[in-house]
């Protein structure tokens, strides 16, 4: 389900789901020039919101208050205060085909399963781990995320590259340890997908979560799969795991 209002597009994560309690939705920004040098178009609404930017730069007004939000960056508010946003900076918020890399699906898997991070010393990681990564690469390595990923032999995470949805695959499959089944194993070509990351590509796709061997992640499959991850979340036994920890 898609709509368009107030200069964005809103994509609808959850159209079908039935007496959902919230509204997930993945959003573009359109950037322009002249509403960037306007004043912010406000409105309200019943509930809270939480907007996360996931690339580009947005300014978010609540009430009175206004801040600019930047890759990364989250903001929670009562949506009965007037608010409204724009991207600014001269680029879309959300670009839906944009690949994502292996630092921001990382980061996106931490945020969205509510995985604990800790405000520790960073001295152990690879050194060209940017700043922001940093206690979520941590987050991931104490809890297993990376587990499985071909290593590298400089020792990188290699955040700044594309992700791919093996890769993808292998990191949720980590979070959530579903059990795969024969049936989805005898689905998966060898030929076509490495030993790495067969049975993660396997029970994804047996769960509803359609990966492919060697194509880069874009923003709009990592929404959809993490999405439907959240669902999967609440029985998953690899979350009871991370449940008991914290």
């Amino acid at each position: 389900e898609i709509q368009k209002a107030h200069g964005m597009t809103y994509y609808n994560l959850a159209s079908a789901f039935k007496n959902r309690i919230a509204e997930p939705l993945y959003v573009v920004s359109d950037y322009s020039e002249n509403a960037e040098k306007a004043e912010i178009e406000l409105t309200t609404h019943e509930g809270q919101e939480c907007d996360i930017v996931v690339k580009g730069a947005l300014k978010v007004q609540v009430g009175d208050h206004t801040v600019v939000l930047e890759e990364g960056d989250s903001i929670y508010y009562e949506s009965g205060t007037p608010h409204g946003m724009i991207a600014i900076g001269g680029e879309e918020c959300f670009r839906p085909e944009k690949e994502v890399t292996r630092g921001e699906f990382l980061a996106m898997v931490i945020k969205s399963l509510n995985l604990p991070v800790e405000d520790i010393s960073y001295d152990d990681l690879p050194a060209d781990t940017p700043q922001w990564l940093k206690p979520y690469l941590i987050a991931a390595l104490r809890s297993g995320l990376t587990e499985g990923l071909p290593a590298d032999e400089s020792g990188s995470f290699r955040s700044h590259d594309p992700i791919t949805q093996m890769e993808a695959a292998v990191i949720l499959q980590n979070a959530l340890d579903l059990t795969v089944s024969t049936a989805a194993l005898e689905t998966v070509s060898t030929e076509d997908i490495p030993t790495w990351a067969a049975a993660s590509i396997a029970v994804m796709a047996e769960n509803g979560i359609a990966l492919q061997a060697g194509a880069p992640l874009t923003r709009a499959q990592a929404a959809c799969a993490l999405y439907q991850v959240s669902k999967l979340a609440s029985e998953a036994p690899g979350m009871a795991v991370f449940r008991m920890q914290q």
